[in-house]
């Protein structure tokens, strides 16, 4: 009698749901990885300046497209292990889902290769936050996650059981994460959060105060802070960024700041800061971002990319005078001194950044190495020297501002060619000076292009303090005859001040407004009557400090004070 017992080997536990699961979760990562992969190479906004060095600079694009070939790798890995592994493993090639490692290793090479983490750190911290980089680093970590989650199931030879419940859902998972991620990286990416910008109602602009009054207000005055005349009063610059005031109560209207404005990041640049009242526009120059233009009257931007954006970006330069709070016109030059400039002269819409006019074509037998340009606000000026054989002169011509077209012109003898005058603009009004030179002219001074052709060419240097052009009133000053001030150019309407010797008076820190000139100095303002020339007395006192500066703003006249007890302020009068 035979007793046969039969043994039952212990049931191994089924995997093949875990492997099922895993794949999909991997997959659907894999894919979510390189279709953000392509949002970021393809569609999302790039750093808006080009760093300076080759690996800041390609980070962004290169590792986007990383994310999209190692993906797309990858799910190809991926299918080729669902199609033929059992094949493969039947012919004796062992398992073919270890090619995944291939792909992780490649994907960890090109990590290193990159540098990414360090390289990203570094952009972070220099630069404006922008969409493209964040959204490639996203898509990256999406894609290695993908691999290292498909590296289970593709290496363990187990059988897969695809149901709904395990495909459908667990991709669902991974799309949500995907989802998660780009919401993630767009938010890292949104400049946005990093700036506080308030705006402000479109009122009128009041008039400039026609004589100086009493004092209204004194606010504190930042240290590296820069007042520039802008909508209905001021716009002070900090390297933080911009905030303009109400010229007659003094209380802040709208801001533009980066609160987390660093000096090796991204900072306003306070020198560039620009203002165009004449198009009541504010251009902001920032390191590491660029150019920002804003309404003056409500904060509004009006552009960031233009064709002034574009041009300053060449050996070109920002015209703009020593000192100036306002600028005539927004325009391009190929360099400048004091208020006068070189050749290759562009004038641009503010409001627009758009190109309007270059400076006209140099004519036959003038020089062009030797043009000059001045600017001003009812004309542009371009001097130029000239000859043929028998006489050789200077040629003054006055362009419109908004066209390029001569409104005026002027020659003047000089027997000297190769001799260039010195050409400024101050106050807004013309200066050319030959006698530096030592050529046979001297100085001519034009406080409008309408005068251009009577202005007399004097001996004797004059300094300008102060200029109406649109009444041709021309204020100078000198240690022989005090300040004078003629109407239009005329000596007969001229009213001098014998006394008034302002020896350290200069164009910035006097000025002249409807019924009063004003001037200032050792810590008090002077102001005579426009009508006779007559002082007004006594001086105004502004504080234990020093000042020499007078903004003329909407509704306000300003002073800043270094005061040696309470700081930097700046102090507003008005009737």
């Amino acid at each position: 009698m035979n007793n046969s017992r039969t043994t039952s080997l212990p049931r191994l536990p089924d995997y093949s749901r875990l492997a099922t699961i895993t794949a999909a979760l991997g997959t659907a990562i894999l894919i979510g990885g390189v279709a953000l992969g392509l949002f970021s190479r393809f569609l999302a906004a790039a750093n808006p300046v080009t760093p300076g060095d080759d690996a800041r600079a390609e980070l962004p694009d290169a590792l986007g497209m990383s994310a999209i070939v190692v993906g797309v790798v990858a799910l190809l890995t991926i299918a080729a292990v669902l199609l033929s592994a059992q094949r493969l493993r039947a012919a004796g090639f062992g398992n073919p889902g270890m090619a995944i490692y291939l792909v992780l290793a490649v994907a960890i090479v090109r990590t290193m290769q990159l540098h990414v983490p360090s390289v990203a750190e570094q952009i972070f911290e220099h630069y404006a936050a922008f969409p493209r980089l964040p959204t490639a680093i996203a898509a990256w970590v999406l894609v290695c996650l993908g691999i290292l989650v498909v590296t289970y199931p593709l290496t363990a030879a187990l059988r897969f059981t695809p149901t709904t419940r395990t495909i459908a859902v667990p991709a669902t998972i991974g799309l949500l994460l995907c989802a998660l991620a780009t919401g993630g990286a767009l938010w890292v990416g949104d400049d946005d959060r990093s700036v506080d910008h308030r705006t402000a109602a479109s009122v009128v602009a009041p008039p400039v105060p026609n004589r100086l009054g009493q004092e209204r207000f004194r606010i504190a005055l930042p240290k590296e802070g820069r007042v520039v005349v802008g909508g209905p009063g001021f716009i002070i610059g900090t390297p933080t960024g911009i905030t303009a005031y109400d010229g007659a109560t003094g209380s802040a209207r709208w801001h533009y700041l980066r609160p987390d404005a660093a000096e090796d990041g991204v900072h306003q640049e306070v020198s560039n800061l620009l203002s165009i009242p004449a198009e009541n526009a504010v251009l902001t120059s920032w390191k590491h971002l660029g150019w920002i233009a804003f309404d003056a009257t409500t904060g509004e931007k009006l552009w960031t990319e233009s064709d002034f954006a574009d041009d300053s970006k060449t050996a070109m330069r920002v015209a703009h005078g020593v000192g100036a709070v306002g600028e005539s016109m927004l325009a391009l030059v190929d360099d400048e001194l004091f208020g006068g400039s070189y050749g290759n002269f562009a004038r641009y819409d503010a409001r627009t950044g758009r190109h309007m006019w270059s400076e006209p074509a140099t004519p036959d037998g003038c020089d062009d190495m030797t043009s000059r340009i001045a600017i001003t606000s009812p004309a542009v000026y371009q001097v130029q020297v000239c000859r043929n054989r028998e006489s050789a002169w200077t040629t003054v011509l006055a362009l419109d501002p908004a066209t390029g077209a001569q409104i005026a012109r002027r020659d003047l003898p000089n027997p000297d060619p190769d001799r260039a005058p010195k050409v400024s603009a101050w106050e807004d009004a013309l200066l050319v000076d030959w006698a530096y030179r030592n050529a046979p002219l001297d100085h001519l001074v034009v406080a409008a292009p309408g005068l251009l052709g009577t202005a007399a060419v004097t001996a004797g240097y004059v300094k300008v303090i102060a200029n109406d052009p649109a009444t041709g009133t021309l204020v100078t000053n000198s240690w022989d005859t005090g300040i004078t001030l003629s109407q239009g150019a005329a000596p007969d309407r001229s009213l001098t001040d014998p006394d008034a010797r302002l020896g350290g008076v200069s164009p910035f820190d006097a000025k002249l407004i409807t019924d009063e000139l004003i001037a200032v100095g050792d810590a008090q303002l002077r102001t005579w009557r426009r009508v006779d020339l007559v002082e007004n007395t006594p001086p105004v006192p502004l504080g234990s400090g020093q000042s020499s500066q007078i903004i003329a703003a909407p509704g306000i006249i300003l002073i800043p004070l270094d005061d040696k007890s309470a700081g930097q302020q700046l102090i507003g009068f008005a009737p």
